[in-house]
């Protein structure tokens, strides 16, 4: 578990374990004063299974992310190179890979040392 604070004090955390034997799980859910937004996984299909001996259990979750995220992929590489045609800039830039590396770098820096550690993106 990664738990962070912003500059203006908002805490969020993000869990993660390498595999989860049900398929490839993922979802986002964030919470305020004014209510909740959440992102849940995509399955395979709606079916599901009601049994005497249980309910609601459900197809696996897709394993692989190419699975679960193949038309994202698709929509960012055409908006990549609508951009490059139009000649306009792209909407994910190279300073957004930068701080998603920096803060996946301080996460490491902070298991490895224990410790509480502070982002600066200059």
């Amino acid at each position: 578990m990664i738990l962070m604070q912003t500059g203006t004090g908002k805490l969020f955390h993000i869990d993660n374990s390498r595999h989860a034997t049900y398929g490839y799980d993922q979802r986002l859910e964030a919470h305020g004063s004014k209510g909740m937004i959440r992102s849940e996984d995509h399955e395979q299909t709606t079916f599901q299974r009601f049994k005497e001996r249980g309910s609601s259990w459900q197809d696996p979750l897709p394993f692989f992310f190419i699975e679960r995220y193949r038309q994202a992929f698709s929509y960012l590489l055409n908006a990549f190179v609508d951009s490059v045609e139009s000649k306009k800039p792209t909407q994910v830039t190279f300073d957004d890979g930068r701080r998603a590396m920096i803060l996946a770098n301080a996460a490491y820096q902070s298991l490895e040392t224990g410790k509480t550690v502070t982002v600066s993106y200059d």
